[in-house]
């Protein structure tokens, strides 16, 4: 065979193994990354299982800090809406469920009860709503806020019609003029003090 051909096949032959062998580290080390990768989520799935990360629950209202706005006075007959910003001040997650089966509303005038939402509810009767600790956002301690950011804070509103209502929750007309008293309670406790507004 002639010299400088059999040296051009050898070249070729070298060139082609390096080729083959680069593909084959190529697609080792592949495999190794993805297959690496794979067992550390197992791993860190099987951390997060076994964390002791809790399982949200119904907040509790000592647990609350509630920030109530709400107008001094209305005109007989017009409705009165309530502000409500809530925020969570345990150390884990909480349930704020703002439907009319949670929160209620109740006003009174004297002896007189013109609206009670534990009677006459409103739709919709469950909405929940995931609370973040805020301490430990702040703090950034929380495994539970960082896999799920959620807000430590929300605001919602309740409102009330301005109207009197009968035991079976049919109107009665506009409210009188007068001093008028409103208390919210959350799953039968009171979720903030009494507030005291005018109809006029």
């Amino acid at each position: 065979m002639d010299p400088a051909l059999k040296a051009s096949l050898m070249r070729l032959g070298r060139n082609v193994f390096l080729v083959v062998l680069t593909v084959v580290l190529v697609v080792w080390g592949f495999n190794y990354v993805t297959e690496t990768v794979r067992v550390q989520n197992l791993q860190a799935a099987r951390q997060n299982q076994g964390s002791g990360m809790p399982t949200p629950l119904a907040c509790d209202t000592k647990n609350l800090d509630v920030t109530i706005t709400l107008p001094a006075q209305v005109a007989r007959g017009q409705a009165l809406t309530v502000n409500l910003k809530v925020a969570n001040k345990a150390n884990i997650p909480c349930i704020f469920d703002v439907g009319s089966e949670h929160l209620q509303m109740r006003v009174t005038s004297g002896t007189d009860t013109v609206y009670d939402g534990a009677t006459c509810k409103a739709e919709p009767s469950s909405r929940k709503m995931l609370l973040a600790p805020l301490t430990a956002k702040a703090a950034g301690e929380s495994a539970y806020v960082s896999a799920n950011p959620t807000p430590d804070s929300f605001t919602t509103s309740v409102s009330w019609s301005g109207q009197r209502y009968k035991a079976d929750c049919s109107s009665a007309g506009p409210s009188q003029a007068g001093t008028y008293v409103l208390r919210l309670n959350l799953d039968g406790k009171e979720l903030v003090g009494q507030q005291v507004f005018i109809v006029k």
